[in-house]
């Protein structure tokens, strides 16, 4: 039990695209605050893990991920929502295309030669 969740959360960590609390400079999951707003064609994301062999495919499917759907230039349908590889939610918000991409290591402690 605790080895096999301890393996899931290594190799398959929580991350988050981030967005900006109105009138202040701070960043937040714009999954948890709702009132978050994401900067259009800017994609900020977090990775809330060390980065190491375990987990760099992970790291990279899920930024391809938001990528792609950051930088389509597709338009989705206000409310919709998407589903992601590890069962997270996010509501659909117009696509713009992706100027800029900002990785926030914060989060990652540690990062091994693989990652």
């Amino acid at each position: 039990g605790s080895l096999a969740w301890l393996v899931k959360q290594s190799s398959r960590p929580f991350w988050a695209v981030l967005g900006r609390l109105p009138n202040t400079t701070y960043y937040r999951n714009v999954r948890t605050y709702k009132d978050a707003q994401r900067l259009p064609g800017i994609l900020i994301f977090r990775f809330d893990a060390a980065l190491h062999f375990a987990n760099k495919d992970y790291f990279c499917e899920v930024l391809a991920q938001r990528e792609l759907r950051y930088g389509s230039g597709a338009q989705t349908l206000p409310g919709a929502l998407t589903l992601d590889m590890v069962g997270n939610t996010d509501s659909a918000i117009p696509v713009f295309p992706l100027l800029f991409l900002v990785i926030d290591a914060s989060s990652i402690t540690t990062l091994d030669a693989a990652g």
